[in-house]
């Protein structure tokens, strides 16, 4: 006996510059991204480091700072500088 499955939704999924479409079953659940409200601006993030690294009192005599890839969205462009800024007022 051959069991039917009920279609559900169709979602789209990229990879590269290609979508891939599928087809789920009726009763797949889709997660969507929600990106979380934004909690942080500079100047907290700026306190709040300063803060961990006065309280860590690391050795900056081998520094060094990690980054992602591009496709990762860090907002680098905000909190960067503010990083390396602190970093360097440490002594790093």
């Amino acid at each position: 006996m051959k069991k039917t499955l009920k279609i559900g939704k169709r979602v789209g999924l990229k990879y590269g510059r290609q979508v891939f479409s599928l087809i789920l079953p009726e009763h797949a659940e889709c997660f969507d991204i929600r990106h979380p409200l934004r909690q942080m601006d500079g100047l907290n993030f700026q306190g709040k480091l300063h803060q961990a690294l006065e309280r860590m009192k690391p050795d900056f005599s081998r520094t060094s700072v990690v980054v992602s890839d591009k496709t990762r969205l860090c907002q680098y462009p905000e909190y960067l500088h503010l990083l390396l800024q602190e970093l360097e007022t440490e002594g790093a």
